[in-house]
């Protein structure tokens, strides 16, 4: 079964890669935040994408020039 991402925290925390003063639970905001109208939109338009991306048939699956067009044409968040 997979594991909570939470669960990561500390393991990422002590990466030898990260500065050794910072810890993510540092940065990370824990309090989540309800998605705005804006948000929620931002994300359906991605999991279209993303929908379209798995189809069965590669014939029905967008290039991906016209995934980076969708891309450049959903506002970032």
């Amino acid at each position: 079964m997979g594991k909570h991402p939470g669960e990561f925290i500390g393991y990422l925390a002590h990466l030898p890669s990260l500065e050794e003063h910072v810890l993510l639970e540092e940065i990370i905001d824990k309090r989540p935040v309800a998605p705005t109208r804006d948000d929620e939109r931002y994300i359906v338009r991605l999991l279209s994408v993303a929908k379209g991306c798995i189809q069965a048939s590669p014939e029905d699956r967008p290039t991906m020039q016209q995934v980076y067009q969708t891309q450049v044409r959903i506002p970032c968040i």
